[in-house]
């Protein structure tokens, strides 16, 4: 069971996953931003590579167009090759820069999205999925008025004082006496905090209902 069986509690449950995922894809959509920004401080050094790229098939172009020339055109095309070091130098270069500003683009986007957005998400995720074993163990539990004994014993175990004493001067006394009236509210007590409805009533008499905040 994903959701409470009552209203209030399932409208804060339906609220809460919707919030909770807008905050996630909200925080996503901001990393993706941060990604762009930094990848743009990549654009010059991808144009210092691309440009050393076009440098060498310039000199290659040269030199096999020197190395025509009677004569002298190995020693023009070997002296112009030379050159080619440079270009490649540059292209090297601006490929390592673009390459390292692209992984701290990625490590930047990914640390601004995921502390908020996992922050928030992580408990939210653990809360609902506690809620769902709990009323998922609970509803095994439920089938008629005789399985709400063990729920009115667990609220006893478990509610504030408070709470038990809008219900009865005596529950504990009342519970072992087996009087059903504070039985059966003191077992509502107990499934209105796991999100659950008791089963219909067996008999007519009306039980005293606990005060729900």
């Amino acid at each position: 069971m994903m959701y409470a069986q009552t209203s209030a509690r399932r409208a804060r449950q339906v609220s809460g996953d919707v919030f909770v995922l807008a905050w996630v894809v909200a925080w996503c959509y901001v990393a993706t931003v941060v990604h762009r920004l930094v990848s743009a401080l990549a654009e010059p050094a991808r144009a210092l590579a691309s440009s050393g790229t076009e440098f060498n098939q310039t000199i290659r172009d040269t030199g096999d167009k020197l190395g025509s020339i009677p004569w002298a055109g190995a020693d023009l095309q070997g002296a112009i090759n030379q050159l080619g070091g440079l270009g490649s130098q540059a292209a090297s270069t601006g490929t390592a820069a673009a390459a390292t500003i692209e992984q701290l683009a990625f490590v930047l986007a990914f640390v601004v999205a995921a502390a908020p957005a996992l922050g928030l998400a992580i408990p939210w995720i653990n809360l609902r999925l506690r809620f769902i074993r709990r009323a998922a163990a609970a509803r095994r539990f439920i089938d008629a008025d005789s399985d709400l004994d063990l729920f009115a014993l667990r609220a006893l175990a478990h509610q504030p004082m408070p709470k038990l004493a809008r219900i009865s001067d005596d529950p504990t006394g009342a519970w072992r006496r087996g009087d059903p009236e504070i039985t059966r509210a003191l077992a509502e007590l107990e499934l209105f905090d796991a999100g659950l409805v008791p089963p219909p009533r067996q008999s007519s008499p009306q039980a005293r209902r606990p005060h729900r905040e």
